[in-house]
């Protein structure tokens, strides 16, 4: 009975990390245009910092950018700190942060900490949070269909539209990127999801706090 019992724990463990976790993933407009993005740390002048992924913001009004947290039923003006369109990456900067958890860490993916989960909004069920969890993949040359997809960490993830932006969190509630897109088999609910990792995503987000190594 008592093996039975420490089973479950571990089996419960990676879910248990993640449920709070959903919170800080926002739904990012800017008008008319919209995706996700995750809350992942407190600045020092108190506001919040978001990251997303460049192509949300394409053609759309920066100057009218909105972050809303349903769960933490709050609505924030977002400011645009920067764009790496070279790794699809977006960093913003909200006047306060809701009451929600965030990431625990900042971190490269390993095999070893999946599954991973990606959590996003999509299009189709506005103000609605979603999650799948899959299996990491690594990061595959050549793979995918946009420009963006060679070198970027690959999960075994499904997604639709309104997902970019989203975070990838893997078994512990770590944070290891944006979902920048996907590929693979499934037409329009793709099997494979990518996005930034890694040492870039960490020396991006280094321009805004300071993360603990």
């Amino acid at each position: 009975m008592k093996r039975f019992a420490a089973i479950l724990l571990v089996l419960l463990a990676p879910q248990s990390c993640l449920a709070g976790l959903h919170d800080c993933v926002c739904e990012i407009v800017c008008p008319p245009n919209g995706g996700s993005g995750t809350l992942v740390a407190t600045r020092a002048d108190g506001h919040g910092l978001v990251i997303s992924v460049a192509h949300v913001f394409e053609g759309g009004n920066r100057a009218a950018i909105v972050c809303e947290f349903p769960a933490a039923r709050k609505k924030y003006p977002a400011r645009l700190l920067a764009i790496d369109e070279s790794y699809d990456l977006a960093a913003l900067d909200i006047p306060a942060v809701p009451d929600v958890d965030m990431p625990s860490a900042i971190v490269p993916a390993r095999k070893e900490d999946g599954p991973f989960t990606c959590v996003g909004f999509p299009w189709n069920s506005r103000h609605a949070v979603r999650w799948d969890r899959g299996d990491y993949i690594g990061y595959p040359q050549g793979n995918g269909t946009s420009a963006f997809a060679p070198s970027m960490l690959h999960t075994r993830t499904h997604v639709i539209s309104g997902y970019s932006g989203g975070a990838r969190f893997n078994r512990y509630g770590e944070y290891v990127g944006p979902i920048s897109g996907m590929c693979g088999e499934g037409g329009a609910y793709m099997d494979r999801t990518w996005g930034a990792s890694g040492i870039v995503l960490i020396r991006f987000i280094s321009r805004f706090v300071e993360l603990e190594q």
